[in-house]
């Protein structure tokens, strides 16, 4: 375990096998300001896989409802963000390596690293003179 994620409560890796060469790989975090969640999913051995990256904020980001009353990742109401196009093309060149070595500590701090960046506070007008 690493600095950057013993901030995390919760630290899980799961894979799902599936039918004619599927399968899916998840890892989670989750920590006081929220979760994260990173899956590759392999439809056919070999194949480049479906991946998304899903963040899970405890704080509304703006005064929205939450997109969920009872969160499965982190358990209570959740505003929820993701992206598939980001997971696939940057953090999946980071990770198949990673991921081919059974690395899975390098992998969560990819997803650490990804958490803190998008847990910052986000700054406004009022931040700066």
């Amino acid at each position: 375990m690493t600095t950057r994620d013993r901030k995390y409560s919760h630290r899980k890796y799961t894979y799902t096998p599936g039918y004619s060469g599927f399968g899916a790989h998840m890892w989670q975090l989750v920590g006081a300001k929220g979760g994260v969640h990173f899956t590759a999913t392999f439809y056919k051995a070999g194949e480049y896989p479906t991946c998304g990256l899903e963040m899970h904020f405890r704080e509304p980001p703006d005064d929205s409802a939450p997109s969920q009353t009872n969160c499965w990742l982190i358990g209570g109401p959740c505003w929820h963000e993701g992206t598939s196009l980001y997971a696939s093309e940057t953090l999946w060149p980071q990770i198949k390596p990673y991921l081919r070595e059974q690395n899975h500590n390098a992998i969560f701090d990819i997803l650490a690293y990804e958490a803190e960046c998008r847990f910052k506070p986000k700054e406004t007008d009022d931040d700066h003179p």
